[in-house]
Order: structure tokens, then sequence, then C-alpha cells
């Protein structure tokens, strides 16, 4: 991870209890926070730290959206606008290597935030909310 160095980099975690609430919106909002993140990869590297109970819990409960959300994934990748980590042994790592933290509120966020760095939590409620 030390190639990303050179910017600004950002650990994003996209927790699966958000598919729980908002199931299509919560794809929504990864796919449009991804745009925003592929659009600024020239200031920012990306950290996409994948919820280890994401991929059985799409394919299980909301397997219409299990493919989606797969496309995301691929196109991250292939966007050269950061890293995709789905080791959770590394948790701790990507605290000390991160300079800010961006999505689900809960562990990770706490950790961030202990380690005095930003936090930034997305709501997905707010975004989608039928007014």
């Amino acid at each position: 991870m030390s190639e990303l160095k050179k910017k600004k980099i950002l650990l994003y975690y996209f927790s699966s209890t958000e598919f729980l609430s908002h199931k299509e919106h919560a794809l929504q909002k990864i796919k449009e926070t991804l745009d925003v993140f592929i659009s600024s990869k020239d200031n920012i590297s990306v950290i996409w730290y994948h919820d280890p109970f994401l991929d059985d819990y799409l394919r299980s409960e909301i397997p219409e959206l299990f493919k989606e959300y797969l496309n995301l994934e691929k196109n991250f990748k292939n966007s050269g606008c950061g890293v995709y980590v789905n080791d959770s042994s590394l948790e701790n790592s990507l605290v000390t290597e991160c300079d800010a933290y961006y999505g689900s509120g809960g562990y990770l966020a706490t950790c961030c935030a202990d380690a005095k760095k930003p936090v930034m939590i997305h709501d997905i409620s707010a975004r989608f909310a039928q007014y």
C-alpha cells in the first residue's frame, strides 16, 4: 500500500447492514460514491475495504443486486483510483495507512476517530428520503 502514499488516502467501508434497510438505494450510494472517487483519482487514493459478509448476504438475501454490486467492484478495481482489500486481518494497518475515513459508521470509523483521523459517515436515508 505504500505506492498510494503520494496522494491523500481515503479508507472507504460500506457495511452489509446498510443493505438491510436501504437495498437498491445502498447500491446507488456505492455507485455515486465510487463515481466521485474515480473522478478525483488525481487527488486521492482510495482503499475500499470490503465487508467480509457482504457477498454472502447479497447472494442469499438480495440476489438481484449481487450482479450489479460485482460490476461496481470490477469497475473500481479497473479504475486505477485505489486498491480493493478484502482481508480482515489488515484492518489495523488500513487505519494506520489512511489519512481519512468515509463510509458506514461502526468499528473502523471508531478506530479512525481514535487515531485522530477525519471521519465522514455517509447518510443513505437522508440522500434517498422521499419528501
